[in-house]
C-alpha cells in the first residue's frame, strides 16, 4: 500500500487514483493517456479531412467553364491543374468548352471580366534577368494558352511566349495581340490548357472569354483549318455590321 507521503503525490499531479498496487495504478493511468490519444487522432483526422474538402472545393472553383450572361463562356485555366492529358494524367486535364456550329471571338481576360480569375501565368514560380520596361529574358509571367478540339487534334495556341515581371504587365501586353476567331463548321467541344513539363512550380492561370459572332473578315489569310470542321483564325472581328451573336450556340 502506498505511503500518505506517496497519496500527496499523486494527488499533486491530479491523479485519482487511490493508494492500491502500482500496477494498477499505472494500468488506469495508461488508459486514460490512450483515451487521450485517441481523442486528438479523431481531432487531428478531422482537421485534414476539413482541409482537404476545402482544397477540393477551392480546385473545383479556379478550373471552370461557365456562362456568364447572356452570350459568353468564361473558361478558367489554372496553370497547375490544367496541363495537357500528356503533362501528367490523372492530375493535370484541360478545361472544356462545348460550341455548336458557328463562329466566336477568343479573347483573354482579367479578373476584371465577371467571371475571370487569372491575369497571366508563371511557369517558374519566380521572376529573373528582366529590363526597365519590365520584360523578362528567364523567368516571369506569361500570357498564353493552349487548346484543340479533343485528343490527337492540331493544338491551337492564344496568346505569345513574351515573359514579363509581373502578371499586370502581362496582360497589358494582350492588348496588343490580334483578335482571335475560330469558325466551327459542327458543334466541337474545345480543351484549353496549359502544357508544361513541370506544373508543381507554376502559379496563376488563364482567363479566356468566348463571344458567339456573326461575322467577321473574309480573308482567309491568318486562318488554320483543321480539315473542314475547325478553322482559327487571327483576324480583326468585321466592323462593318453587327459582330454580337447570341447565347445558341454556347453550352457549358
Amino acid at each position: 500500500m502506498a505511503s500518505s507521503g506517496q497519496e500527496k503525490t499523486n494527488r499533486m499531479k491530479g491523479k485519482t487514483v487511490m493508494p492500491v498496487c502500482h500496477g494498477q495504478a499505472v494500468y488506469q493511468s495508461n488508459q486514460l493517456i490512450g483515451m487521450e490519444m485517441f481523442m486528438w487522432s479523431k481531432l487531428i483526422k478531422n482537421a485534414l479531412a476539413s482541409v482537404l474538402l476545402l482544397g477540393l472545393a477551392s480546385a473545383a472553383n479556379v478550373a471552370s467553364a461557365q456562362i456568364v450572361g447572356s452570350n459568353e463562356i468564361i473558361v478558367n485555366v489554372n496553370a497547375y491543374l490544367n496541363g495537357a492529358d500528356t503533362d501528367a494524367p490523372g492530375l493535370n486535364t484541360p478545361v472544356p468548352a462545348s460550341l455548336k456550329a458557328g463562329k466566336y471571338r477568343l479573347e483573354l481576360v482579367d479578373p476584371t471580366t465577371p467571371g475571370a480569375y487569372y491575369s497571366a501565368w508563371n511557369a517558374w514560380g519566380r521572376v529573373g534577368n528582366c529590363d526597365a520596361t519590365g520584360q523578362c529574358s528567364d523567368n516571369g509571367w506569361l500570357n498564353f494558352v493552349r487548346f484543340d478540339s479533343g485528343p490527337n487534334t492540331p493544338v491551337h495556341i492564344l496568346g505569345d511566349f513574351t515573359i514579363w515581371s509581373s502578371a499586370v504587365l502581362s496582360f497589358a501586353h494582350t492588348k496588343t495581340l490580334p483578335t482571335y476567331i475560330v469558325d466551327l463548321k459542327e458543334s466541337k467541344t474545345l480543351r484549353f490548357f496549359i502544357a508544361d513539363s513541370f506544373h508543381k512550380d507554376n502559379l496563376g492561370g488563364v482567363s479566356v472569354r468566348i463571344t458567339p459572332i456573326k461575322g467577321f473578315c473574309s480573308d482567309p489569310r491568318g486562318c488554320v483549318c483543321d480539315a473542314v470542321d475547325l478553322c482559327f483564325c487571327q483576324l480583326a472581328a468585321d466592323t462593318s455590321g453587327d459582330t454580337t451573336g447570341d447565347s445558341t450556340g454556347l453550352t457549358p
